[in-house]
């Protein structure tokens, strides 16, 4: 592999890489371990946002600490899937 095909690899990896901001980090890490299907609430197959509910629950019952700004990124993470996915969807 030649040196210029390794620059073109290493570029391809960097663009898909992904830059979570430090005041980011807590409700980016949170989102990550609840990705679930028991988290999220469905219009049919549709995923239609997050069981807020539930969340809540798990982070009680869990003990997570967070910051009412931590919860408020939560729930938009959620928005932009929901977001995405319906996008996607359009896009098919």
């Amino acid at each position: 592999m030649s040196p210029a095909d390794i620059a073109k690899e290493i570029g391809e990896i960097e663009e898909q890489a992904l830059f979570v901001a430090p005041e980011n980090m807590v409700a980016f890490y949170w989102f990550a371990e609840i990705d679930a299907d028991d988290f999220w609430q469905y219009v049919g197959t549709y995923r239609s946002g997050l069981d807020i509910q539930t969340i809540l629950l798990d982070a009680q019952t869990t003990q997570r600490e967070f910051e009412a700004d931590d919860y408020k990124k939560l729930k938009l993470l959620g928005r932009f899937v929901v977001i995405a996915e319906r996008q996607a969807m359009r896009n098919e």
